[in-house]
């Protein structure tokens, strides 16, 4: 079931009596334990009948105990275990306890098991191979036993939400429909910007995007600028515009740049610089592998870039040939190392810099 259509239900009062949250991303699943939170029971309800448990801090068990306990004037009772995949395994098979519950629950309770972060495994029988076998020797001597259901199995009869991560092409699009939704719209370079700038954790981005519309009135179009001065780069000096100049061998730019970036260790460390070009560089080789076999929308889909910066990529790649690419990326494996004090004496960030950007471009 998808986030939108659980937001629907809770806000028709069409409540289940359990619901499971999981995966890698989690800005819609924290909307909605929020939501339940909030909005379920009143606030006179909440004295008796609320319950919010850790996974760190309990068992199954104590999880089934606190579901089947039934509601004290109110309809219903709801208990949210956070964290859940912190919850303590003093056996091999911690979620598959749960299982019996899953099959049987109090029609009175609504139980929220929160996954934060962590997609669940459709194999969700915890045990490994000795549940597994455990499993085969009892179908054996029942002379074809049906098998103990998985928690995923079971978690699949109730409301089981998977939030997925989405991939950095799609977060100036999803920035850009955000800003929408709230009243606003943003200029596309500004979308990527910010994007580039943030990464693709959609809770970032939100809570960034609402530090902008704080001072604005809906209707405002927000540009780079106004994005520049919310995150603290200046385009002109991001790893963006080194990116660019790099990929057109322009020296002297990108020197400057360079030169710029030694000067902020603290705000723009060389670690996350090398990461940026490592990812940068590892895309034009596979730029190299693509081109000439797909369209240029479906290499954009494949590399899992927004089309709009495919031509960065094609011009990289008319400058560096695959072999050149390869020794590039040594580079930038070698001087993530040395910045870390492998091999040789510490080396200021700026002359890193300048021997990285010269053996790049030369």
């Amino acid at each position: 079931m998808t986030p939108e259509a659980v937001f629907k239900d809770l806000k028709a009062k069409k409540f289940h009596p359990v619901y499971i949250f999981h995966g890698e991303e989690p800005y819609y699943n924290d909307q909605l334990v929020q939501y339940i939170e909030e909005n379920v029971l009143s606030v006179d309800e909440k004295e008796f009948n609320f319950t919010t448990l850790y996974g760190a801090d309990v068992s199954p068990e104590d999880v089934i105990v606190a579901a089947r306990r039934f509601p004290m004037l109110a309809d219903v009772q709801v208990t949210i275990v956070k964290e859940a995949q912190a919850m303590k395994r003093p056996g091999p098979d911690v979620f598959q306890r749960l299982v019996p519950y899953l099959e049987n629950p109090n029609k009175t309770t609504i139980l929220v098991l929160f996954f934060r972060g962590t997609k669940i495994a459709k194999r969700a029988v915890s045990g490994g191979d000795d549940a597994e076998q455990e499993e085969k020797s009892a179908e054996g001597k029942s002379g074809g036993k049906k098998k103990k259901r998985s928690f995923y199995d079971a978690a699949k009869d109730h409301i089981l939400v998977e939030s997925v991560k989405l991939r950095e092409d799609k977060i100036p699009e999803w920035a850009a429909q955000y800003f929408q939704k709230k009243g606003f719209r943003i200029q596309a370079r500004a979308a990527i910007l910010l994007a580039e700038s943030l990464g693709n954790e959609l809770e970032k981005v939100a809570g960034e995007a609402q530090k902008l519309m704080i001072n604005h009135a809906p209707g405002y179009e927000f540009t780079e600028k106004d994005v520049e001065l919310l995150v603290g780069v200046s385009k002109e000096y991001g790893l963006f515009e080194l990116q660019k100049a790099l990929s057109t061998r322009n020296v002297l730019k990108a020197n400057r740049i360079a030169y710029f970036m030694g000067q902020q260790e603290k705000a723009l460390p060389i670690q996350m610089v090398l990461s940026g070009l490592l990812g940068y560089f590892a895309k034009v080789l596979q730029y190299h592998w693509l081109k000439g076999n797909a369209s240029h929308g479906d290499i954009a889909s494949a590399m899992g870039v927004n089309p709009y910066f495919l031509r960065d990529y094609e011009t990289a790649a008319r400058n560096f040939n695959p072999a050149k690419v390869i020794k590039i990326i040594h580079h930038l494996r070698d001087y993530d190392m040395r910045s870390k004090g492998w091999g040789t004496p510490q080396t200021d960030q700026g002359e890193l810099m300048k021997e990285l950007v010269f053996k790049i471009v030369h």
